[in-house]
């Protein structure tokens, strides 16, 4: 188990990378994650699935499984300040996914997704 201190501090360096940094400035951004999806695809994955995207922040990969139809979608990450941008970017969306700020080790409630029914 992680200290709380390393902790912090982690969470205090990804918090800080967005919040100083655009989404094109960091080297894992994908306007579209095209490889994610393929392997979704790949997968059978429908709009009847549910999906924990972890370490997902401020991916992009969420708002195209929410255009997939999908909705019972749930984001951890490390970075409470990624999920705000995420939160922000999908607007009336964002009700769609849970978003959980923490990290996997760390993760004290149970990581639920919503099941919509449509």
């Amino acid at each position: 188990m992680e200290s709380g201190k390393r902790l912090m501090d982690r969470t205090a360096r990804w918090d800080a990378v967005y919040r100083t940094k655009a989404e094109g400035d960091v080297s894992w951004f994908e306007a579209a994650p095209e490889l994610s999806l393929h392997m979704l695809d790949a997968a059978g994955v429908s709009a009847s699935t549910c999906i924990l995207d972890v370490g997902g922040g401020d991916s992009r990969l969420v708002d195209q499984l929410i255009a997939r139809g999908l909705t019972c979608l749930a984001v951890l990450d490390i970075s409470g300040a990624a999920l705000a941008r995420a939160r922000t970017r999908l607007g009336p969306a964002a009700s769609v996914p849970t978003l959980h700020a923490a990290t996997v080790n760390t993760a004290r409630t149970p990581i639920t997704a919503k099941k919509r029914m449509t």
